[in-house]
This record gives structure tokens, C-alpha cells and sequence, in this order.
């Protein structure tokens, strides 16, 4: 199996795109995520990939989601598919997968790094 390494060396605008489209991308996830847990605490079932994508277009109407609007609508549906997915692997009884987590960011990362290393 060949294998190919690329470094890619954005522009600063192309670095803030690249920002941008990952911290939509990851703030979709989680919003989508915490509905289906949101869900499962109250009915015991979960969204897929159908239902996902439709209340995406549904969140878009509220002003609160307006961020959505300027996410890729094929990025939005793939974000969907890639957490619908997840959570039908983490209930394969042939898989070894976790149920899906909540996405952070790199600095978050770091900020929750440092404080348990702080002991806070």
C-alpha cells in the first residue's frame, strides 16, 4: 500500500478558513451529539443520519445558529453521516468502539491539560 505525505502551507486567510471550517465542523458535532444524548435521557432513542440532516436545515431558521448558515451544507451533511456512524459502531457488538465523545478544540485541549497538571 503506497502512502503519501503532503504538508500543506496556507495562506494566512486560507489558515483562518481552515479555523473556521474546524471549529464549525466540530461545533456541529457537538450540538448534534448533545441532542442525542439529550434525546436518549428522555425517550431512549437516537437521532440518525435523516433526522440529523433535517434538523440541521430546521436550526438554521433561529438566530442562535446563524453560524450554521456559513458552513458548507456538504460539510454539514458529512459531519451527520460521520456521527450517525459512530454511534451505530459503538453498538456493534463486532466493533470495539467507544461511544462518541464531545469534540474540543486544540486550546481547550491544552487549557484542560494544564489544569489537571495545576491539580485544579
Amino acid at each position: 500500500m503506497l502512502r503519501y505525505n503532503f504538508r500543506l502551507k496556507p495562506t494566512a486567510e486560507q489558515g483562518v478558513k481552515l479555523i473556521e471550517f474546524g471549529s464549525c465542523a466540530r461545533g456541529l458535532w457537538n450540538l448534534l451529539l448533545s441532542e442525542n444524548l439529550r434525546r436518549y435521557r428522555y425517550d431512549k432513542t437516537f437521532l440518525f443520519y435523516p433526522e440529523m440532516a433535517t434538523l440541521i436545515k430546521e436550526l438554521k431558521a433561529f438566530e442562535e445558529f446563524s453560524w450554521l448558515k456559513s458552513f458548507d451544507s456538504a460539510a454539514a451533511q458529512q459531519v451527520a453521516r460521520d456521527l450517525d456512524t459512530a454511534l451505530k459502531n459503538s453498538f456493534s457488538k463486532s466493533r470495539l468502539q467507544k461511544f462518541p465523545t464531545f469534540k474540543v478544540s486544540f486550546k481547550q485541549k491544552k487549557l484542560h491539560c494544564t489544569m489537571t497538571v495545576l491539580g485544579v
